[in-house]
């Protein structure tokens, strides 16, 4: 099995950071780390299990979703350079086609 480096893109981490900091500001510091500690397992699991999430075609480029929580990771693998790159975290409630 192929070895998987993980990019997060500038926006994916924004998006993360703001997760964070909106669960740690309505749930508290034990529920943020939960959280936090949810979504990083799940890029764990996507980056040893590349074809983990479901197939989307969306704004008509391909991308792999994933979800965790109330969120939804999209991500692209790019098998010539063995690479996961995590595009970006959003709410379910989210136009996924406006934040794309």
């Amino acid at each position: 099995m192929k070895n998987y480096s993980l990019k997060i893109t500038p926006k994916a981490n924004e998006d993360f950071k703001d997760i964070l900091h909106y669960t740690l500001s309505e749930y508290g510091e034990l529920q943020m780390q939960k959280y936090a500690d949810k979504i990083w397992n799940s890029f764990q699991s996507i980056k040893s299990q590349p074809f983990l999430g479901k197939q989307a075609l969306i704004n008509g480029k391909g991308h792999f979703i994933h979800f965790v929580g109330k969120h939804t990771i999209f991500y692209d693998v790019n098998l010539d350079e063995s690479s996961i790159t995590i595009i970006r975290i959003l709410h379910q409630k989210m136009n996924f086609i406006k934040h794309l």
